[in-house]
């Protein structure tokens, strides 16, 4: 086994019983307490900022569709919808005995999602900004796209966090009254982190051996339900994901994406320890959140390199985990070694493990047509230098007002009955309470959200209505106005 080297200055020292500091270099921002068992940190500074890389890329241009537009120009079976950041498979329109499944989240954690659309996996993705959820109007828009007259339904699978569960939640509902039929898989495979009844496990790289299986099963034309409740088994008790990050040589198991610890986050030096730790947390019977595996029960594993760790240490990475893997008595049938899912955190990699049947064997090994799956069937061709350039560009943009029109058929916001001047005043006042009383429960809403930020940006939200109210920008003419304006 292979035991790094350290330097003494760069471990971490131990202040009081219950807390661990970590010293950073000057390039960094100085200092990160943990309270140790806690989940919480008393300082945390954020691991990540994102930089421009050119001159002209800035949170005012239009990054995320020309990266899109991109992914498209790289596979010739794709399709994009740039006004909302919808990528579809370009021949999603003829997949009439199949359930569609519909992934996304935020730009950033590339290859996720744009990677896995293809036959055999995905149908589609929305994307939002730099770890911005996707607007809940773009999803309705790329649900219309996908379930409009499509009787066998478009299943949504997406990772566990707040901002995604409610805005794919509310879309789908928004769809189903539309008599589209669509259901929901929120995916929680953390095995490290802070779990309550409210946000649930954290969602990780293991959202990709369920929308494997998926699209596996949509292959074989099984039902929207036959998916989804499988899915939803699998997901509570057979997957798990731990994250491990790697900086300025100490190796921090069960942190999040953004670096953000869990309640069972250890630190230690050595790589063998940690990857040790890191396969107790998924394995071991002691541990609160893993996966009991019997001796005769098989597993896939996928090890993911977070996307900067260089191939040279990802490969020591990688030998040191599947020493210790297969050292423990379970039977590893399929491996899955590469960047699947990148993260914020400076550097570091994560290991998830899916308990196997005979039949999720067949479904994991189904042959696939994306970019970004170790055993995809085919190779996506590249752009033929015979192809006409300009056609094969303007090609790439699908247009459907009928489908991806978001504009309200209703026009006109003073449709309806109109309030009283007495009535306007109650409704001005009960906006102005709900407001203060959401901006009041700002704490406890961070409680209930996995990165402990919902409660912050809601209160964000509520200033700008405030503001609005007291500007007199909102319509107070009638109901059906008023609900608009909020809703926009």
């Amino acid at each position: 086994m292979m035991q790094p080297q350290t330097n003494e200055h760069l471990k971490v020292t131990a202040g009081s019983s219950n807390r661990v500091i970590s010293n950073f270099s000057d390039k960094r921002e100085s200092l990160c307490v943990t309270e140790r068992g806690s989940g919480k940190l008393s300082k945390q500074v954020s691991f990540y900022k994102r930089l421009p890389l050119f001159s002209d890329d800035s949170e005012e241009t239009n990054v995320v569709e020309q990266y899109l537009e991109s992914v498209a120009l790289q596979n010739k079976g794709l399709v994009v919808v740039k006004e909302f950041k919808i990528v579809l498979r370009k021949d999603h329109e003829v997949m009439t005995e199949k359930v569609k499944i519909l992934t996304g989240g935020a730009t950033g954690l590339e290859p996720l999602h744009s990677g896995f659309i293809g036959p055999g996996m995905s149908t589609g993705a929305v994307f939002g900004d730099v770890t911005s959820s996707p607007p809940y109007m773009n999803i309705v828009v790329a649900l219309r796209l996908l379930g409009k007259d499509h009787t066998r339904g478009v299943l949504v699978v997406v990772m566990n966090n707040l901002a995604d569960r409610l805005n794919f939640g509310l879309a789908c509902q928004k769809v189903t009254q539309e008599g589209i039929h669509c259901l929901c898989v929120t995916v929680g495979d953390d095995c490290a982190g802070v779990y309550n009844g409210h946000a649930g496990k954290r969602g990780f790289c293991g959202i990709l051996f369920l929308l494997k299986i998926a699209g596996a099963m949509s292959e074989e034309e099984k039902s929207l339900y036959e998916m989804y409740w499988l899915l939803n088994s699998l997901n509570g008790g057979s997957l798990r994901t731990v994250n491990i990050a790697v900086d300025l040589g100490v190796l921090t198991v069960g942190t999040g994406l953004g670096g953000e610890t869990g309640s069972h986050c250890v630190q230690v030096n050595s790589l063998t320890e940690a990857t040790k730790e890191a396969i107790m947390l998924l394995l071991s019977p002691d541990a609160p959140s893993s996966i009991f595996v019997e001796k005769e029960e098989s597993i896939a594993v996928i090890i993911n390199n977070f996307g900067k760790l260089s191939d040279f240490h990802f490969c020591l990475i990688v030998r040191t985990i599947l020493n210790v893997i297969y050292s423990v008595t379970v039977n590893v049938v399929r491996v899955y070694i590469g960047r699947y899912l990148s993260a914020p955190v400076p550097q570091g990699f994560s290991i998830s493990v899916l308990k196997l049947d005979e039949k999720l064997l067949k479904w994991l090994d189904f042959p696939v047509g994306v970019t970004s799956w170790s055993n995809r069937g085919n190779t996506v061709a590249g752009i033929s230098p015979a192809q006409d350039w300009f056609s094969y560009y303007n090609s790439l943009a699908i247009t459907n007002p009928a489908l991806i029109s978001v504009e309200d058929p209703y026009k006109d916001k003073n449709l309806g009955p109109k309030f009283t001047p007495y009535q306007a005043a109650v409704v001005v006042r009960t906006i102005l309470n709900i407001v203060d009383f959401v901006i009041s429960a700002e704490d406890h809403l961070n409680e209930l959200d996995s990165d402990h930020d919902y409660g912050t940006t809601v209160k964000t939200f509520m200033l700008s209505i405030k503001a609005e109210m007291e500007m007199r920008v909102l319509n107070i003419v009638t109901p059906y106005g008023l609900l608009n304006d909020l809703a926009e």
